[in-house]
């Protein structure tokens, strides 16, 4: 009895992602998209909906080429959701099932961190416990902290 297989078919990429406020020569390739069942014969055509298809985001249907036609602000949006489709050029039947997948927007740190009131400083009881709060603040990012330790002869330390 003959054996039968299956082809397993399936979406080929890799995450995508767009440096925020990127202001280069426009559009910008940011990743392709292919299909398993793309033989490179001119015969699939992809095409991509969802947020800011055929806008911010355009694709080369040939190709797979994903573009960003315009500088984005991670701020405003932090990534987009879109789907992938790929259909036989000319039935316009689809060759596999669409697939959604996200643009992240990579932030480039463009605001720095605002603190209300400061410099701060605190001070720490001897044999504090670990863990011990020195202070509360708040800013409006992410915070790397140092800490220098003083001692009674006027030195200090650093962590």
């Amino acid at each position: 009895m003959p054996s039968q297989s299956r082809s397993r078919r399936s979406w080929i990429w890799n995450q995508f992602f767009v440096i925020e406020e990127y202001s280069g020569p426009e559009p910008v390739l940011i990743g392709r998209l292919h299909s398993s069942v793309d033989r490179g014969d001119g015969r699939t055509k992809y095409i991509l909906k969802g947020e800011g298809a055929g806008s911010v985001f355009v694709i080369d249907s040939r190709t797979g080429n994903i573009h960003v036609t315009k500088p984005l602000d991670r701020e405003e949006k932090d990534q987009y959701r879109l789907i992938a489709t790929a259909t036989d050029r000319q039935t316009g039947r689809a060759l596999e099932p669409s697939s959604q997948f996200i643009i992240r927007v990579q932030d480039i740190n463009d605001n720095p961190p605002v603190f209300q009131g400061g410099p701060y400083s605190a001070t720490v009881p001897e044999m504090a416990n670990i863990g011990t709060a020195l202070g509360h603040t708040h800013a409006n990012a992410l915070l790397l902290l140092s800490a220098v330790f003083g001692k009674k002869d006027g030195g200090s330390h650093a962590l």
